[in-house]
C-alpha cells in the first residue's frame, strides 16, 4: 500500500474560531486579505479503502475519487462531502473509512486553527490506492452530461442547473456596531456547496475586505451553515451544487433592527 502522512497546503482557511479562542484577552483579530499563512496539517490514513470488488470483477483497473473535509481546530473531523468520482463504488470504499483516519491539529502560522481541504483519493487495482492533497479553489472539470454515465459523479456549477435555488430559511448574521469600528460597510464572499437536500455544506471564505475583525467572518459563516434551500436540481434529480455568497455588514441596518 502506498500510504503516506499528508500534509496540506491549503489555497483557503478557515482560522477563524480557534484563533478568537487563541487571543481571548481583548486583543482584535484582524484579517488579512493579502497574507500567504503558513499551513501545518496532516492527515493519517490509518485505514485504506478497499478496491471495489464490483469493479475488480468488470475489469476496471483504476479510479479516483474527490472529496471535501473540514477540520476542526481540535483535530477533528467536523463534515466531508463527495465532489467526484470516476465511479461511485470508489466513493462508496473511501466514505467507509474517511471518518476512521486522525487528523493532526490544524496551525496557521503557528496558531491552532479550523480549516477545509480537498483530497483526491487514486486507486490502481493490484498496487493499492494513493493519497494527494489538492487546494481548495481548484475548480472541477464542467463536464458535459451527455459525456458523463451514470456511475460517475460530480458537483455541478449554478448555471447548469434546472433553476436557481431557491432560500427557503435565511439566518441573518447578527453583530454589535463596535465590530465595523471606522468602516460603514465591510464585505465578505463565502464560497460553499448545497447537498442534494438543500443544507449548507463546508463554507470557505473566498475573499473580505483586509483588516477587519475576524469575528465578523465567524458570525457569518455560521449564519450561513444554518441557511436551507431547496434542492438543487439537474434534469429534475437532485444534485450537490457550488455556490458563493457575499455578506455586507453595514452599521445602518444594525440600528434599524435595534429600534
Amino acid at each position: 500500500m502506498n500510504r503516506a502522512k499528508i500534509v496540506a497546503f491549503l489555497v483557503l482557511a478557515m482560522g477563524l474560531t480557534a484563533t478568537l479562542v487563541a487571543n481571548s484577552e481583548g486583543e482584535i483579530v484582524r484579517y488579512r486579505a493579502n497574507a500567504q499563512p503558513n499551513f501545518e496539517f496532516k492527515i493519517h490514513p490509518t485505514k485504506d479503502p478497499i478496491y471495489p470488488l464490483s469493479l475488480k470483477n468488470r475489469g476496471i483497473a483504476n479510479g479516483s475519487t474527490v472529496f471535501a473535509i473540514y477540520v476542526n481546530q481540535f483535530g477533528e473531523l467536523e463534515d466531508f462531502l463527495l465532489l467526484e468520482a470516476d465511479h461511485l463504488d470508489f466513493a462508496k470504499s473511501v466514505e467507509r473509512v474517511i471518518p476512521e483516519w486522525s487528523y493532526s491539529v490544524p496551525l496557521i502560522d503557528g496558531e491552532i486553527a479550523s480549516i477545509t481541504s480537498k483530497i483526491r483519493v487514486n486507486f490502481t487495482r493490484g498496487r493499492g490506492v494513493v493519497y494527494e492533497t489538492i487546494g481548495y479553489q481548484t475548480a472541477l472539470p464542467a463536464f458535459q452530461d451527455e459525456l458523463l454515465n451514470r456511475e460517475t459523479y460530480r458537483v455541478y456549477n449554478l448555471d447548469e442547473l434546472d433553476s436557481i435555488p431557491i432560500p427557503k430559511h435565511v439566518e441573518k448574521p447578527s453583530f454589535h456596531d463596535d465590530m465595523l469600528e471606522e468602516r460603514d460597510i465591510v464585505n465578505a464572499v463565502f464560497e460553499f456547496y448545497i447537498d442534494s437536500t438543500g443544507n449548507v455544506r463546508i463554507p470557505t471564505l473566498r475573499e473580505a475586505d483586509d483588516r477587519i475583525d475576524e469575528r465578523l467572518l465567524v458570525i457569518a459563516q455560521e449564519a450561513l451553515l444554518q441557511w436551507k434551500f431547496e434542492p438543487p436540481l439537474s434534469h429534475r434529480r437532485p444534485v450537490v451544487a457550488r455556490a458563493a455568497q457575499p455578506f455586507r455588514f453595514k452599521k445602518s441596518e444594525l440600528k434599524s433592527t435595534n429600534n
